[in-house]
Order: structure tokens, then C-alpha cells, then sequence
């Protein structure tokens, strides 16, 4: 969220023209730069799909190359690390500050490549989906301008994508953050390590994104993982297994339209659940509207803590109780 997401889907979400040389997108404008990277990404994936079968580390290359350079990703580690950044501004002691910024430099690091193999595990589903781009954003005189899109997917929920780009000192346009169905992902991925960060510190937060950098792609094992599943216990009570995401719920109806039961409450239990995105969390809500037009009321059992992240960022944490 994320995954895979947090948060599902980042700069992807996006569609195919021409291939062109990174070199040749402008960054004088946020709009065009968006659609630009986006093309041109979403181009090179469909072009090298034979290296691409061959070997999913070559969707690493990808990024690299047709993303990474119109990422922020500086920008965008320093929002995660939040006030720590400010901690260690304040640190008074020499050797102390010196040990706490090398801290925040290998940090970036990893953050960055932790990027990388984040993009690239999303573009292991690319599908030829379809996107939608608002209406340019005004962007004289402003610091940061949200380009709006739209995912269009057959058989899917459309899904709102915003991406957040900033201004540097130069005058160059880069993305940092995707604000997916409202939720922003770099708040959402501070919301996940301000424990850790709090409690053990920048390091230990680098070690633990170390071990998901490394990371190899598969997609047989990927599409096992993304596969939900849902069992009735008795006429009361369900249960969910499997990933609750975008790529999962395209196959599966609304709740309303699976569960036969005949009371008033029912309790649909999720620790099973072992990854959910911003469209899991909007094929939730939905589910409960309509259960809620019948009469019923959904009651979640046992959400894991990415599923209470997203719903404190959207503000439905009361929703469901």
C-alpha cells in the first residue's frame, strides 16, 4: 500500500503512445510532464515485454530509466522521515549529528530503491488499463500543482489518482506523491513506520526496507497472492482470505450480493486479509452502503493494521463500528 500500495499503482496508472528517450520529457510543466512519463513508461513495458518474460528484474531497468529521473524521491523520503528531520537538526553534539545525518543519507538511499522496486512490482500487473487525465492544473506561481487522472479497468472500479508535483529551485517539475481515492501514499507510509521510527529509529526503518528492496518478482507467485476468498462460517458470520486490492475484487461481487442471511448484523472477519489497498477499502465502503439499503449492518472483525491505516487517512474509521 503500501502497497504493492500502499499503496497499488504510483505514476502506473497511466497509458501507451510512443517511445521516446527520458531525456526528451520537459519539466517546465507539470501537466504535460505527468503524461509524458506516463506514455513513454507505459510504452517501454509493452516494447520490452520479451525481456520482460524472460526476466521481471528487467522491469527494474524500466524504472530507472523512464521513471526514477522525474521522481522527487529526496523530496519525498524527507516527508516520510517527517519530524526526525527536525530532530536531528537540533542535535547539538558534533559526532552525534554527523552519525544522524549519514543516518538520513542512507535512508534516502534505500528509500529510493525501495521506490524502484515498488514501481516495478506494480508494472507486474500491467494490463493495458486505461487512463483519464483531468483537465490541466494552473501551475504560475504555485510550488506544488495535483494533476488528476482516472484508471479505467473493464470489470474493475474506476479509481482516482492524484499526483502531487513540486517545483525545486531550478524551476523543474517532480512527482513525489499519489493522493489514491484520497489517501496519500507518503502519509500513508509515515503512518506505518512512525512506530518503528519513534521506537528504534531512521536505521532500523532503512534495514527494514533493505528486506523489501531485495525482493524478486514472480508473477505466477503474484497472482497466487492477489486472489480473495471469501467463506461463509455460518448465517452470521464470513470470512476473507487472500488480498483485498485492485487486483483481487475485480472478480468478486459486492458483499450484499454474496451473503444469504437473515439478521441484522453480520461480522465479516479479516485476518486472513494480507494486503489492502485504497480499492479494497472503496470496495468495503460500497459493500456497506448497500447491505445498509437491505437493512443489514457490516461489522469487520480482526482488520489489519495496513486496512486501519487507510481508514484513519480517509477518515471512515468510525464507519464500520
Amino acid at each position: 500500500m503500501l502497497k504493492k500500495y500502499l499503496a497499488i499503482i504510483t505514476l502506473s496508472a497511466l497509458s501507451i503512445l510512443q517511445t521516446v528517450s527520458a531525456a526528451e520529457v520537459k519539466l517546465d510543466d507539470p501537466n504535460k510532464m505527468v503524461r509524458k512519463v506516463s506514455e513513454y513508461t507505459f510504452d517501454r513495458i509493452k516494447k520490452d515485454q520479451p525481456l520482460i518474460v524472460k526476466d521481471q528484474e528487467y522491469l527494474r531497468v524500466i524504472v530507472e530509466e523512464e521513471l526514477m529521473p522525474y521522481i522527487d524521491y529526496k523530496y519525498a523520503a524527507l516527508r516520510v522521515l517527517g519530524s526526525e528531520v527536525s530532530k536531528v537538526r537540533a542535535i547539538t553534539d558534533d559526532a552525534e549529528k554527523a552519525q544522524a545525518i549519514k543516518d538520513i543519507q542512507r535512508f534516502i538511499g534505500v528509500f529510493r530503491e525501495y521506490l524502484v522496486a515498488t514501481y516495478a512490482g506494480v508494472f507486474t500487473q500491467y494490463t493495458n488499463q486505461h487512463v483519464e487525465f483531468g483537465a490541466p492544473q494552473p501551475f504560475k506561481g504555485q510550488d506544488v500543482v495535483v494533476v488528476k487522472t482516472k484508471i479505467i479497468e473493464d470489470g474493475k472500479p474506476d479509481i482516482r489518482i492524484d499526483f502531487k508535483v513540486r517545483e525545486d529551485r531550478s524551476g523543474q517539475w517532480r512527482a513525489y506523491d499519489m493522493i489514491a481515492e484520497g489517501i496519500s501514499l507518503l502519509d500513508a507510509k509515515q503512518s506505518e513506520l512512525q512506530g518503528i521510527l519513534r521506537q528504534q529509529g531512521i536505521d532500523k526503518v532503512s534495514d527494514l526496507l533493505e528486506q523489501k528492496v531485495s525482493f524478486q518478482f514472480n508473477l505466477e507467485a503474484v497472482a497466487r497472492m492477489t486472489k480473495l476468498a471469501i467463506s461463509q462460517i455460518d448465517d452470521q458470520q464470513f470470512r476473507a482470505s487472500g488480498e483485498l486490492s485492485r487486483n483481487s475484487i475485480g472478480d468478486e461481487q459486492l458483499l450484499n450480493k454474496q451473503l444469504q442471511t437473515k439478521h441484522k448484523t453480520i461480522y465479516f472477519d479479516l485476518s486472513g486479509v494480507s494486503r489492502v489497498d485504497t480499492a479494497g477499502l472503496a470496495w468495503l465502503i460500497h459493500s456497506f452502503a448497500e447491505l445498509k439499503q437491505q437493512g443489514i449492518r457490516l461489522e469487520l472483525q480482526n482488520p489489519p493494521e495496513q486496512l486501519q491505516n487507510l481508514m484513519q487517512l480517509g477518515q471512515v474509521t468510525t464507519l464500520f463500528e
